[in-house]
């Protein structure tokens, strides 16, 4: 499996959507279904565990509200922060605002300080967390509200695990180093190819065990586009390449 930049990712995204006729909105579901198929095969009882889901006002947020719908449907219940106002939300993003809404009839909103002091007792009790702050479309450090949340993230109870969508907030795609502030997940869950930053810097404080899901792009696509030569070696290409990790 390649491993690629943010930008190369993006790409493939995109062409996915505009060749082969699979829209952005269908690959946001299918990441949050993947998210959800992992916390299902990874915890029992779900409908048990006290969930919560922290998610910003891109695309990355729109994700947690997939993960937060779906688990509903399963029977599991999640407290799910919106750390913008919505209407800041756009594009697929806020499609999935709108129907976590009208599945759950819910939207807590965090958008200062004092709003979020009000909902750590959820974050202080939670078995899952889900991150779903910031992509991998982050510049600059994370200061603020993010940089707060991220850092109660990080204090959590140590029997609490932290699932990443993506990516951890706050961590470069790119480099693996932190921008201010960046979550500390046991678990991230990425997609369609590992991302080079997974690699590098200080990712290996922040990333976790890494699982990489199938989104629908078609693995030739990744094939065309991502020109590095960098491979990350699952199991299933071990049989054919000695060694583990990153290849060549």
């Amino acid at each position: 499996m390649k491993v690629l930049t943010a930008a190369v990712i993006r790409e493939v995204d995109r062409l996915t959507t505009e060749r082969h006729g699979i829209p952005s909105l269908t690959l946001m579901e299918n990441v949050g279904k993947s998210v959800v198929a992992f916390i299902k095969q990874r915890f029992a009882k779900l409908g048990r565990r006290r969930i919560v889901i922290l998610c910003g006002k891109g695309n990355n947020g729109g994700d947690g509200f997939v993960v937060a719908r779906h688990l509903l449907e399963m029977g599991a219940k999640s407290a799910v922060y919106l750390f913008a106002e919505p209407a800041e939300v756009r594009g697929g993003a806020a499609v999935n605002v709108k129907r976590w809404q009208d599945a759950a009839r819910e939207l807590r909103i965090v958008r200062d300080g004092n709003e979020w002091q009000a909902a750590k007792a959820a974050l202080a009790s939670a078995d899952i967390i889900v991150d779903a702050l910031l992509g991998t479309g982050v510049r600059g450090p994370v200061e603020g509200l993010l940089r707060e949340a991220i850092e109660d993230v990080n204090q959590r109870r140590p029997e609490a695990a932290v699932v990443a969508v993506d990516i951890p907030s706050g961590l470069s795609a790119d480099t693996g180093e932190t921008q201010g502030a960046a979550v500390a997940a046991n678990y991230t869950v990425t997609f369609t190819a590992p991302k080079i930053g997974f690699f590098l810097g200080s990712s290996a404080l922040h990333v976790g065990q890494l699982i990489v899901r199938d989104i629908g792009s078609p693995p030739e696509l990744i094939e065309e586009v991502g020109k590095s030569q960098l491979r990350w070696l699952e199991p299933r290409e071990s049989e054919t390449r000695k060694g583990s990790g990153i290849g060549t």
